[in-house]
């Protein structure tokens, strides 16, 4: 039974990508589908933590500094947020 189910969950998922994703039709499928607001937040996020942790881990800041630093980072872009919101 387990193989029938992973038989149809890759049937039901074949219908994602209708060309090879390493072909310019396929990049060009895979950008047209995707969800720019949460990819914008996913690699802001990863950029973020990625920076804590090289700042903390190579001694530069302490974790309170690189909090206090992202926080003022952040002021500025409150508006723009704002205005993207209700757009």
């Amino acid at each position: 039974m387990h193989s029938k189910t992973f038989r149809y969950e890759l049937i039901q998922t074949n219908h994602l990508m209708s060309t090879s994703p390493l072909l310019f039709n396929g990049v060009f499928e895979a950008l047209s589908n995707s969800d720019t607001s949460v990819a914008l937040f996913q690699s802001a996020l990863f950029a973020s933590i990625v920076t804590i942790l090289i700042s903390v881990g190579k001694n530069i800041l302490t974790i309170g500094e690189v909090l206090d630093e992202w926080v003022n980072g952040m002021k500025p872009l409150v508006l723009t947020v704002v205005i993207l919101l209700f757009a």
